[in-house]
């Protein structure tokens, strides 16, 4: 029987090629007598055959029933007519009707059941495609996973449920120094140090428990011990333990490193520990020491105080009776004595001066009261208390608006004094010209006193500033050199600093600093401290 041809979705077409095929067997049938009168059923039979083949048993059973009709009626006795005279003719149509029925049932189910081969065929087909990509896949991701298990850096190994190693990774090898042969079909308990481990670890992955970081021993094949962690997992295949899947890091020297780590800070903590006792008794001595020398301090202010009361009184004596000599003697002696009376009265009232500065640079540490400070008036009580030599030398002071600060008034008002009256005594051929000003610097407030005068050599800009240190003689510029000491030690009691900035000829800059945070009105501090508008004058 020829192959069959695909069944076709489309009904009109089955039921049309029958009917078409059934009509052109009738048609040839009705043309040539030979085959009307002896083979009548013939090509109809071919038809019903076809139409059964190629369409199914559907457009068999019309054919069937369409060549019984015709042949009634345009074939069999009389014609024109579903009559049939001949009883053999109706035998003979009831025996074609019921074989053509019993074949294109029969065509039917060959085909139905070819069509369900076919299906069968074109499935079995893809399933076998399907497969074997499958295979395909599944031996590339065979081969990865054997790839990736044999070039891995880290340990891998897999153990029957028996814990008889089945494989293992070149990584693990190395690491505990055998060969495949030497590691390959043993116990996996032989290369740990403590057999207990190994049974744990095998008894709860048989209870499919997964181990993280587990930690354990094993032992190279020399003998010495390397510290690990093992990841595990059992491959299960119907409820059977197939084998485990372990990863082993190595953590050895990780392990020495924070071992190292805890000897070193278990150092550090007793280094600590005995330089903090150290810094303690360090402390107590520093301590004790600051206290023995706040009270040499005090006692030597006390007795700087008190030596130089009691020098003044002998020396106001001495004075009193030069000058009481020079009243009642004077004239009457050669003029050697009356040179020589002159000398002494001078140089006792120099001393009584010297005296006298030296008792107040030694009460500036026993005497500080801080309060608000208005900078403005302290530096106006200044310049009255230097009244007579600003009028004498013809100076003019000008100063912008200075702040009120936290600081002791009688100090900064000797402070102010003692800058402006340094700088109309070193006066140049011109009246003295001061400017005072202030302004803030980073964390500094900076008070600034700039002059005119005759200036100062740069190699003594630190020298004038320690006590009894003079760069003129007395004849030229009176005083004692302790005038910038009590500045400095002023300004150095209230956590600030003093300099000068100079140039011979040209007049001189001084700068003294005191804390930000003391500054009382925020305003003022914020002005440049090189301002240069002289919002008041007093020239006297």
């Amino acid at each position: 029987m020829p192959k069959m041809l695909p069944k076709t979705s489309m009904p009109l077409i089955r039921y049309g090629v029958a009917l078409i095929a059934t009509s052109i067997a009738l048609l040839i049938t009705n043309e040539f007598h030979v085959l009307h009168d002896r083979f009548t059923f013939m090509l109809p039979f071919a038809a019903v055959l076809f139409s059964a083949w190629f369409g199914g048993a559907g457009p068999g059973i019309i054919s069937v029933g369409i060549v019984a009709l015709a042949s009634s009626y345009f074939f069999l006795p009389p014609n024109d007519s579903f009559a049939i005279e001949n009883p053999l003719d109706g035998l003979a149509l009831f025996v074609f009707v019921v074989v053509a029925l019993f074949i294109v049932l029969l065509t039917a189910t060959r085909r139905r059941a070819m069509d369900r081969v076919s299906v069968a065929n074109q499935t079995l087909k893809q399933e076998i495609v399907e497969r074997k990509h499958a295979e395909e896949a599944l031996a590339e991701s065979e081969k990865n996973l054997s790839d990736f298990f044999e070039t891995a850096t880290i340990g891998l190994h897999w153990v029957g449920p028996d814990g008889i190693v089945l494989r293992v990774n070149k990584a693990e090898l190395d690491l505990l120094g055998y060969t495949a042969g030497e590691y390959l079909g043993h116990h996996i308990a032989e290369f740990h140090v403590d057999r207990a481990v190994i049974d744990d670890i095998l008894d709860r992955l048989a209870r499919d428990e997964r181990l993280n970081e587990y930690p354990a021993k094993l032992r190279r094949k020399d003998g010495s011990i390397r510290h690990v962690l093992i990841n595990s997992s059992v491959l299960w295949e119907n409820g059977q333990f197939i084998h485990t899947r372990c990863i082993t890091r190595d953590v050895t020297e990780q392990m020495r490193a924070e071992e190292q780590i805890r000897r070193l800070n278990l150092e550090l903590e007793q280094r600590v520990a005995e330089r903090t006792r150290e810094l303690q008794d360090a402390n107590h001595v520093l301590a004790q020491q600051r206290e023995d020398l706040t009270r040499t301090n005090a006692e030597l202010e006390r007795f700087a105080y008190v030596s130089s009361h009691d020098l003044r009184e002998p020396l106001r004596m001495i004075t009193s009776y030069l000058k009481l000599l020079v009243q009642r003697y004077g004239g009457r002696l050669d003029s050697d004595a009356d040179a020589f009376i002159g000398y002494a009265v001078d140089c006792a009232q120099r001393m009584d001066e010297l005296v006298r500065d030296l008792l107040e640079l030694a009460r500036l540490g026993s005497r500080s009261k801080i309060d608000k400070t208005d900078c403005n008036m302290v530096l106006h009580r200044g310049l009255v208390a230097l009244h007579g030599v600003m009028k004498e030398s013809g100076a003019v002071v000008t100063y912008d608006p200075l702040p009120t600060v936290m600081a002791d008034q009688s100090q900064m008002a000797q402070l102010f004094q003692n800058l402006i009256g340094n700088a109309i005594k070193f006066r140049g051929k011109e009246s003295p010209r001061i400017h005072v000003s202030a302004g803030r610097e980073g964390q500094d407030l900076i008070f600034v006193i700039r002059d005119n005068g005759i200036g100062i050599e740069a190699q003594y800009l630190e020298r004038i500033f320690v006590v009894f240190q003079r760069l003129h003689r007395r004849d030229e510029y009176p005083g004692t050199g302790i005038g910038l000491s009590i500045c400095k030690k002023v300004v150095e009691g209230h956590g600030g600093r003093i300099w000068v900035e100079s140039d011979p000829g040209s007049g001189s800059t001084f700068y003294f600093t005191l804390p930000a945070d003391a500054a009382v009105d925020a305003d003022v501090v914020g002005q440049s401290v090189l301002s240069g508008r002289a919002d008041s004058s007093l020239q006297r």
